[in-house]
């Protein structure tokens, strides 16, 4: 099976650093019953020791570091992370919005070809039905597109539009202090995520709304997983999330 890896780390020089396939992702691919490999029967252990070697041979070094964070249920934090796509055969470099709820690490992502304010609203309404809530609390960076002026006092203004939209689903909005982006590290780290396990192989995509109708599916499956720090299922975390959800207006 190593000519196979071989060739998907090789064919990852062609995409951005941020969206190479990761051990897990290739340990997936290989497993998959749909592009996967018959006969495989490697371990995930066998895998990522193969990876590592040869990512060193074609990558050289790399160190990536990220601080985890501890909220209560119900808060979530939002940021976009950049993608590229082929849309009908058409390379986007795109951009993901991905909210995510560090009391349980569950996460969603939804696929644009900006970062714009209707980019913004369009999918945080998609993830708040798919959800059938509203986060009490969400986090976001200073964004031209939210804030208009940081005040001295720590306060901030805000567009109309944005404020009609917080107003209308009832959400409390809270901001990172200026060029800290850090403070909202849980989803710094599931940017990065959603983009290694779903976006990887650069996707090639027909129909976008069903693409991302078919992300949020995704994104519930992989709840099933194991907290990296808790001792539960992310899925079983995220229902303490649900029970602190506003209701859809």
């Amino acid at each position: 099976f190593k000519s196979v890896i071989d060739e998907w780390l090789y064919e990852d020089k062609k995409a951005r650093r941020k969206q190479r396939h990761t051990a897990k992702r290739i340990y997936d691919r290989l497993k998959d019953p749909k592009e996967g490999i018959r006969g495989f029967d490697c371990s995930y252990r066998t895998v990522a020791g193969y990876v590592a070697v040869k990512r060193k041979e074609i990558f050289g070094k790399e160190k990536s570091a990220y601080i985890p964070l501890r909220h209560i249920p119900g808060e979530a934090q939002v940021d976009f992370g950049e993608s590229d796509f082929y849309l009908n055969s058409q390379l986007f470099s795109g951009k993901h919005l991905n909210l995510s709820f560090p009391h349980s690490n569950q996460g969603y992502v939804q696929l644009f070809k900006g970062e714009n304010q209707q980019c913004l609203f369009e999918g945080l309404l998609a993830i708040f039905t798919h959800i059938g809530g509203v986060p009490s609390r969400l986090w976001f960076d200073n964004t031209s597109t939210i804030v208009t002026k940081i005040l001295k006092n720590g306060g901030r203004n805000l567009t109309d539009d944005f404020l009609r939209f917080m107003e209308h689903y009832r959400f409390e909005a809270a901001f990172c202090n200026a060029h800290s982006g850090h403070e909202k590290g849980n989803v710094e780290g599931k940017v990065g995520y959603h983009r290694r396990n779903l976006l990887v192989p650069v996707p090639r995509i027909e129909n976008l709304q069903d693409f991302n109708q078919e992300l949020l599916s995704r994104c519930d499956a992989d709840a099933q997983r194991e907290h990296y720090r808790k001792d539960a299922a992310i899925n079983e975390l995220y229902q303490e999330d649900c029970k602190a959800l506003l209701p859809l207006p």
